[in-house]
């Protein structure tokens, strides 16, 4: 089960499970990507419209909620979204944010170390 705390991709107004969308003309817009986020990853962008999860329809954050606690972390998910125009589909697996917060603290470390003098 996905929730607050081990995150793996989409939720209206927050960060943590790696997107920040909006209502759109065909399902969510995406606004924001924590590009250390599954939906990053994967390569969701600003400006996608994402309209399935896993082969199910998306209308509100609450249905991609819904689709993405049912698949679980680990699991790999297929997003189709419309970008420029065009219909794509692109593979997302759901990771915990505990293993995201590793990976960027030590992103944050090697870079520290290459401006120390």
């Amino acid at each position: 089960m996905i929730d607050e705390q081990t995150a793996g991709a989409t939720l209206t107004n927050t960060v943590s499970y790696g997107l920040v969308t909006t209502s759109g003309e065909r399902g969510l817009r995406v606004e924001k990507v924590d590009m250390f986020s599954s939906a990053g990853q994967s390569g969701i962008r600003a400006g996608d419209e994402i309209t399935a999860l896993a082969g199910q329809q998306i209308a509100s954050d609450q249905d991609a909620m819904q689709i993405l606690q049912d698949q679980g972390v680990g699991k790999t998910v297929m997003v189709s979204l419309w970008r420029d125009g065009q219909q794509c589909e692109l593979p997302m697996t759901l990771v915990e944010i505990a293993v995201l917060d590793l990976v960027i603290e030590e992103a944050d470390e090697v870079l520290e170390r290459r401006i120390a003098p």
